[in-house]
């Protein structure tokens, strides 16, 4: 193998070593090991139910190792980048988009400027910049900007939080195709401008395959992510397989087996609620790396709490409960002939 051949082997984005990732009791990938190209953009394809998502979020730092639901082993190695750090910064972009509807479009990226692990140089662009090379209007509301448009600006909120590594989550999903190809064009037009790793996990093969300088397929059949080579990428569809869930009932538990996993279940309940009571006065306390958020945030949560709609819906509820406790107190309690005058007077 020559030199250029090794580059992206040399200079990988992150590594993937021995992963395992688990849902419930069935296995979505099982050790797993490859490398993903520094800044390049690398296609992720599989069968619907594949875990094509689970894996980005597991990527992404999202679930936990021993997750209730989700779990995964194994290591997660990000390689260095061109300024030698060893611990890359990953943003995602979420197939819902996750932006912040309170905020303005402005406001939704000059958080992400404000929360960038390197606060102290000045940010790539500015907020207003950002906004304009994405073509979002500044003006309008988020509620009120078109799928498009929110899709844009969440782009453009992730990379203005300077990560290394962007992860897209369905991006082409719900879109026709025309819709579809305008959206692969704005990932590779922004992969050029900014020179980011991008990894995309999708089932629209079609569409984002062109963008692609990688694919790679995740193989629900045999549980492993494996490379596919340029040639073989039109035969992607025959390998996409859909993942299909066994059905088969287990035996029926003995008495033994349900009181002992009554016993463990209560257990383990309660020592995550005296765990829980032990956190509650730090996770009381507010942590925020911008403190105007934070008190941006808590004005916003005391106005939705305490404003105008919070009082019409307590005094509607206590009209009810008025109501309701009268009307039972004065037809159905005992001693009515004690308490009816009583509740009169008072």
């Amino acid at each position: 193998m020559n030199d250029s051949e090794s580059e992206p082997e040399q200079r990988s984005s992150l590594r993937l070593v021995n992963l395992h990732v688990r849902a419930g009791s069935t296995p979505l990938l099982s050790d797993t090991s490859l490398a993903i190209a520094n800044k390049k953009i690398t296609v992720i394809v599989g069968g619907s139910g594949a875990g094509k998502s689970v894996l980005l979020r597991t990527i992404a730092g999202l679930i936990p190792r021993d997750g209730e639901t989700i779990s995964w082993s194994g290591d997660i190695e990000f390689g260095a980048d061109d300024a030698g750090k060893a611990n890359q910064r990953v943003g995602i972009v979420f197939q819902q988009f996750a932006l912040f509807d309170e905020l303005s479009p402005t406001e939704n990226i000059q958080f992400a400027i404000d929360h960038r692990s390197n606060r102290s140089s000045p940010p790539e662009q500015t907020a207003a910049q950002w906004l304009d090379e994405l073509g979002v209007p500044s003006k309008t509301r988020v509620a009120g900007l078109s799928g498009g448009q929110r899709q844009r600006l969440a782009i453009a909120r992730t990379l203005a939080g300077d990560p290394e590594i962007v992860l897209y989550d369905e991006p082409t999903s719900g879109l026709d195709s025309a819709s579809g190809r305008k959206v692969a064009q704005l990932i590779q037009q922004t992969h050029r401008s900014h020179g980011r790793t991008s990894i995309v996990v999708t089932h629209d093969y079609e569409t984002l395959i062109p963008i692609a300088d990688e694919v790679l397929l995740l193989d629900s059949e045999n549980k492993q992510l494996v490379s596919v080579p340029r040639a073989e990428w039109s035969k992607i569809p025959g390998r996409m397989k859909p993942v299909t869930l066994n059905h088969a009932n287990p035996p029926p538990a003995t008495a033994a087996e349900i009181a002992t996993r009554s016993g463990d279940e209560f257990i383990t309940a309660t020592g995550a609620a005296v765990l829980a009571a032990l956190k509650l006065p730090y996770d009381a306390l507010p942590l925020f790396p911008r403190p105007k958020w934070g008190v941006r945030f808590f004005a916003h949560y005391l106005r939705l709490v305490g404003g105008v709609s919070a009082w019409i819906y307590l005094i509607l509820a206590g009209m009810i409960i008025g109501f309701t406790s009268t009307y039972f107190t004065f037809k159905f309690l005992p001693f009515r002939l004690y308490t009816q005058p009583l509740l009169i007077d008072e």
